[in-house]
């Protein structure tokens, strides 16, 4: 289903770019989260039109998404001096500088966005995510996640961040509650079934987490290298629900395969 949906959006671009509406339709490849596509569309796009500084910031999205910070950098600085009021280009600047853990500029990055547009779900997000993986602070983490849901009810993404914090704050029914919402609005988003299986492992749901860390490691696989679950971390927690149903034989098995994975190379992927 996946690959008729994307070649039924490629199909949109190229139509659309006759009809200046592929904006919009590399925005639904983003939302997709298939930046290859995505990519490759905007550097067609960029070949016709170089003057549109919201394509540099899609583009800045893919080289992040590659972890090609040095590219990404260029976009963004492209983006800015086409429209030095781009909230997108702020926003997307404080992920990257988050992620190269430069807190300062983040914030500032994250800040500048909001001054622009307050209303802009996605850098309520990221600010969530800033104060939760660099801070450990809960509760602004936790206010700027509510506020980015607040603003758009349709964003997975800070349905699922906030049931991260949920989980570490053990209110998993709470967690399971925002990953349903995930998972309605994105059915093939690995970080949400991944975090719905650590809740249901907590709740001694063990059968329900076997086959959500399944899921996990199933749309694992076209995850990106920043996004990526370790598959040594997913067969671990597989083992503890065969251990938590007293199965020893499948909970040797999986803890054997997370042992024998380890041992063979690290993944480069981040939890």
């Amino acid at each position: 289903m996946k690959k008729l949906y994307l070649l039924f959006l490629v199909l949109s671009i190229t139509n659309c770019i006759a009809q200046k509406h592929t904006v919009t339709s590399i925005q639904r490849l983003i939302k997709v989260e298939d930046f290859t596509f995505a990519h490759a569309a905007l550097n067609e796009f960029i070949a016709l039109d170089s003057t549109d500084s919201k394509i540099y910031v899609y583009r800045a999205m893919c080289f992040r998404k590659e972890t090609d910070f040095d590219n990404a950098f260029r976009d963004l600085d492209k983006a800015l001096q086409l429209d030095n009021k781009n909230n997108e280009a702020y926003c997307e600047l404080g992920v990257i500088y988050s992620l190269i853990q430069e807190k300062e500029k983040a914030l500032q990055n994250f800040n500048r966005s909001l001054e622009l547009n307050a209303n802009y779900s996605p850098v309520y997000n990221a600010k969530g995510a800033y104060y939760f993986d660099l801070h450990n602070n809960d509760s602004l983490a936790l206010k700027n996640y509510n506020k980015a849901i607040t603003l758009d009810k349709s964003n997975f993404r800070a349905y699922c961040n906030r049931a991260e914090l949920f989980n570490q704050q053990e209110k998993y029914k709470e967690a399971i509650s925002d990953l349903n919402e995930a998972i309605k609005l994105f059915k093939i988003y690995h970080k949400a079934y991944f975090e719905r299986a650590v809740a249901y492992y907590h709740i001694n749901e063990f059968n329900k987490a076997i086959s959500d860390f399944e899921k996990a490691q199933q749309y694992n696989e076209s995850a990106d290298a920043h996004e990526s679950i370790s598959p040594v971390d997913i067969y671990k927690w597989i083992g503890d629900c065969y251990e938590g149903k007293r199965d020893k034989k499948n909970a040797d098995l999986y803890h054997d395969k997370a042992e024998s994975m380890k041992m063979a190379k690290p993944y480069p992927g981040k939890k």
